[in-house]
């Protein structure tokens, strides 16, 4: 017996060694994220943080009555990348229109944090897009008046800039912020991204782009 536990003692040992040090790594990443988006706060009415363990938390609130919600989205699908993070900020309302326009600049097909691909439909306006940008629509019979979303599409001049969704729901855009470590993505498989929390005049003007949107399509 005492030489089973010889044997099996440095197993042991070793796997307690390296659960303390994966756990330490996970503390100090949900140290580091918990606090981005805290200089967005007064951003908005009633807001309100909500943290989701070692994920990066997620900010909800109100401008002139309306629903936004602020978040920090972490992509590792992409193959022989690092991870990137992006900034979303929602618009939650009804909007009048007839179905869903994706507008993504750059599209690789392989970006986990939007649908885009899923839209199988290319609307009448894709020849009007700004270069790089490719739009899809889920229903090829709606009409999108490009007078509509002419005064929106300089999002686009940001070369961070990276989505625009339109949708009865509500509105999205998103950009973005940063790509993983890479040091510390090789030896702990974790997306560690060395930021400062985000500007909030950053996600200020990115909530005023959205509120004049919906001001287009609810005027």
């Amino acid at each position: 017996m005492d030489l089973i536990i010889l044997m099996v003692l440095p197993g042991l040992l070793a796997f307690g060694g390296a659960w303390y040090v994966q756990s330490r790594a996970d503390q100090r990443l949900a140290t580091l994220r918990h606090s981005r988006l805290d200089a967005c706060i007064p951003l908005l009415d009633d807001a309100r943080i909500i943290h989701r363990g070692a994920d990066f938390p997620l900010l909800f609130g109100k401008r002139d009555g309306i629903e936004i919600q602020v978040s920090l989205t972490v992509d590792t699908l992409p193959v022989r990348k690092l991870p990137s993070l992006w900034l979303m900020v929602s618009l939650v309302d009804d909007i009048p229109v007839a179905g869903k326009l994706d507008l993504l600049m750059r599209g690789t097909g392989s970006e986990g944090f939007t649908n885009f691909h899923r839209l199988r439909h290319t609307p009448l306006i894709q020849n009007e897009m700004p270069e790089g940008v490719v739009a899809r629509t889920d229903d090829p019979e709606i009409e999108w008046p490009l007078d509509s979303l002419s005064p929106h599409l300089d999002f686009f001049n940001d070369l961070r800039a990276k989505e625009l969704i339109i949708s009865p729901t509500g509105l999205r855009l998103t950009r973005h912020i940063a790509d993983s470590t890479r040091a510390n993505y090789l030896v702990y498989r974790q997306a560690r991204f060395d930021i400062d929390p985000v500007d909030p005049a950053l996600v200020g003007a990115m909530v005023d782009r959205l509120i004049a949107i919906r001001g287009t399509y609810k005027s």
